[in-house]
């Protein structure tokens, strides 16, 4: 139960599950004649060698490193090897400053920055500005990578040509994962010794993505008594019931800490820390199952109306009433921002539009060119007596944490998940996710451990990684001063 790639990117693909581990050592897939070729073969090769090559990477380099001038700060267009049309295109405003071009690497990966930028035309970070500016402001300026997982739907209008082969008749094939870079600033006191120091660098930022060090169970065959030489007996419906295998997902919507279990005396409503507490949401996907928006979302009345390109390739891939849905673009991504889920409340197959309840927030899906997608999840709620969940307005489930054979929460078809009580402190991360195969051969998951004791598992990621870029300050006026440059050099071997 591991990432595809070492760096723990955010991969919602329909794959049949993830058989990479580095722990295992292996150094190639080999493919024998005459037998089927499966997605997981190929992924896991394609991880082998990812994990060689940014292992050597970050071995040689250390955490950080790149070319001359890249990824550099400034505000002095002359020292940032601009060609004239770039100089006439780029102009700066207040609070901002260019960005150089070249090829830094940060834990091992590899980021392109093909030509001059200011920071407020980043291509993945739209509008971005120097938070809360006033006189004298600090700020530590650093680089933030990740990878994001990118179908065709994401790609281009009507879909990426390179990625969906349009000579299929509409069929997809495989997907993309993208290194995406991000420049940050934070409001700080850090000096630039601080900032050099990689170790004071990572625990003097407070607003890194990161996963949580919430962990996680799962099962589907429970031991239902004890007795015999195994030590249990499992009942024939104490297993997954599913007709088809599937890879669930497990997402962490919004983040916090688990819900103390707390109900309102009168109403029975969750109670207690339920507005502050983690939420999640699940599909049996992979939350694969995504709908490209055709056009603008229309809100109003505590309603929306969304127009889809299509609504799926057949029945199980398609939308009905009481389903919940997400409605997510590039900008809702980046940084992670979820917003509220809304329940489908009607299906126009014929116009190929869905009436949804609520409102999404922050204009996501209003504008068609930043990729708007309807994304389906599967949670239901449940009775909690007997492992259901609590659905809160959101759309979302809580999290309720337990232990030993407490608070293990139904998914489906026998699939249950149990997030493990921790100490005070433990969070979870808002896109923290677990992915748990199921297979009908077995009529159960796919998880380490014992069958009375599954191994609770931290989550698969999504993971950034981090380097420190420069200190710069900034007055009252909104003039930028680059103060120090915090950046690791990487000499040519040949000159």
């Amino acid at each position: 139960m591991n990432n595809l790639l070492t760096t723990q990117g955010e991969y919602r693909g329909d794959f049949t599950r993830d058989t990479f581990d580095p722990l295992k050592r292996f150094s190639r897939v080999l493919l024998q004649q005459g037998r089927v070729l499966l997605d997981a073969d190929w992924n896991e090769q394609n991880s082998i060698l990812l994990h060689y090559l940014r292992t050597i990477t970050g071995d040689l380099i250390g955490e950080h490193g790149g070319t001359e001038g890249a990824f550099a700060i400034g505000v002095d267009s002359s020292k940032m090897g601009l060609t004239p049309a770039e100089e006439k295109e780029l102009k700066l405003g207040a609070s901002d400053f260019f960005i150089g071009k070249g090829r830094y690497y940060v834990g091992g990966v590899l980021c392109e920055n093909d030509r001059v930028l200011t920071f407020s035309t980043q291509p993945d970070s739209p509008d971005a500005k120097l938070p809360n500016v006033r006189a004298a402001t600090s700020f530590l300026v650093y680089l933030d990578v990740w990878e994001r997982h990118l179908s065709y739907l994401q790609e281009g209008r009507t879909g990426d040509p390179s990625i969906r082969e349009v000579a299929l008749g509409g069929v997809d094939t495989a997907t993309r994962a993208r290194v995406m870079w991000q420049v940050r600033a934070l409001e700080s006191d850090i000096t630039a010794a601080g900032a050099k120091d990689y170790t004071k660098f990572l625990a003097k930022l407070d607003d890194f993505v990161r996963p949580g060090n919430g962990t996680l169970k799962a099962r589907a065959r429970k031991p239902e008594s004890s007795g015999g030489e195994c030590g249990c007996v499992t009942a024939p419906e104490s297993q997954f019931r599913g007709v088809e295998n599937q890879l669930y997902r497990v997402e962490i919507h919004t983040g916090g800490a688990g819900w103390n279990g707390t109900s309102d005396r009168k109403t029975g409503e969750p109670a207690g820390n339920v507005k502050t507490a983690a939420t999640f949401k699940w599909s049996r996907e992979n939350s694969s199952v995504d709908f490209a928006i055709r056009a603008p979302v229309v809100s109003g009345n505590n309603e929306t109306t969304v127009t889809l390109v299509s609504l799926g390739r057949d029945a199980r891939h398609s939308l009905e009433k009481g389903d919940w849905v997400e409605i997510v673009d590039d900008d809702s991504l980046l940084p992670l921002s979820p917003g509220p889920l809304l329940k489908v409340t009607g299906v126009d197959r014929d116009n190929s539009t869905v009436t949804l309840q609520g409102v999404p927030t922050g204009g996501t899906g209003h504008n068609t060119g930043r990729h708007p997608v309807l994304r389906r999840w599967n949670q239901q709620s449940g009775n909690p007596k007997n492992g259901g969940l609590t659905i809160v307005k959101e759309g979302t489930a809580l999290v309720q944490e337990g232990s030993d054979d407490s608070h293990w929460l139904t998914l489906e078809n026998g699939v249950q998940i149990q997030f493990q009580t921790q100490k005070p402190g433990v969070r979870y991360m808002a896109g923290d996710y677990w992915l748990i195969p199921a297979r009908v051969a077995t009529g159960d998951v796919e998880w380490p451990g014992a069958l009375n004791n599954p191994t609770a598992l931290p989550s698969h990621g999504v993971q950034h990684f981090y380097a420190p870029l420069g200190i710069a300050s900034v007055d009252a006026a909104g003039k930028v001063t680059i103060s120090a440059d915090c950046r690791r050099t990487i000499k040519p071997l040949a000159t």
